[in-house]
């Protein structure tokens, strides 16, 4: 059985980039805050757009599952193990249930 090939990321590579996106999504956060002049006005916004907010988390949803789709096709084809096959599928389990309690969270009524 032919083992995929791995490609690996220096660790201080996914530290640079968690730490930047990070930083991006507190920028934002703070200039939406600042630009609504309070917390009070950026909660109004925020449920103003409840609508838009929806159709961009499902664009990304939409454009994530094509690309792990891909990814999926792409692993499997190469040939998994039993036990890497059963780690893709936990790891896809958790990235569902993730993904459906955030959105559960996001609907529930405050």
């Amino acid at each position: 059985m032919k083992q995929p090939q791995t490609h690996r990321i220096p660790k201080s590579q996914l530290m640079l980039w968690a730490v930047l996106i990070t930083l991006i999504v507190v920028v934002i956060g703070l200039l939406g805050i600042e630009v609504a002049n309070d917390m009070n006005g950026w909660s109004n916004w925020l449920k103003s757009q409840t609508t838009a907010l929806l159709i961009w988390r499902l664009a990304l949803y939409g454009a994530t599952a094509y690309g792990w789709y891909r990814m999926h096709r792409r692993l499997t084809s190469e040939g998994l193990s039993s036990q890497q096959h059963q780690r893709l599928m936990y790891a896809e389990i958790a990235a569902v249930v993730a993904i459906a309690l955030l959105e559960l969270h996001t609907i529930r009524p405050n």
